[in-house]
């Protein structure tokens, strides 16, 4: 069994951790175990990970498979809608002091999204989203969510019809 730590640190640009290092690392290596620790420095916040590996047996590299984008099945709105819960994902783990994936991480970001969540019912359905992130989070996305939300025809006929 191997060794290896990555320390990335935060980035206000994009909101988080630039992983890329770890994820080519992690297509060619087999990860046993890992431990993850958040920590500051000089007012600068860092995530550390340790890991435990060993070499994959050859030819079973995922070298040139990339993740999805979550937002490349999204639709012009729903795009709008993921960045503007991304923003508050990035401004809610600043406040708390943690990286913005403790949150929920960008495919629980799109299935948010995807699913027009309105309800803590709704996050049952969002895939990795526990019981413990739903009572803490999920009033605040709703708000977020509706606040940015276009009206459904039935609301755009009634605010034309309003408007006569």
């Amino acid at each position: 069994m191997k060794l290896k730590i990555f320390t990335f640190r935060f980035c206000e640009n994009t909101g988080g951790f630039n992983d890329d290092k770890l994820q080519l690392f992690s297509m060619e290596k087999e990860i046993i175990e890992f431990a993850e620790h958040f920590f500051t420095f000089e007012k600068r916040p860092y995530l550390t990970v340790f890991l435990s590996y060993r070499d994959k047996p050859s030819g079973s590299t995922n070298k040139g498979v990339r993740k999805q984008d979550p937002r490349s099945e999204l639709d012009e709105h729903e795009k709008l809608l993921y960045d503007v819960v991304r923003k508050w994902r990035a401004a809610r783990a600043t406040q708390e002091g943690i990286p913005p994936y403790m949150i929920a991480n960008n495919k629980q970001v799109a299935s948010m999204v995807k699913l027009k969540v309105r309800s803590k019912k709704d996050f049952d359905a969002v895939e990795g989203f526990g019981e413990a992130k739903i009572s803490r989070y999920a009033e605040d996305i709703i708000k977020t969510l509706v606040g940015h939300q276009e009206p459904d025809s039935d609301e755009k006929r009634e605010i034309k019809e309003g408007e006569d």
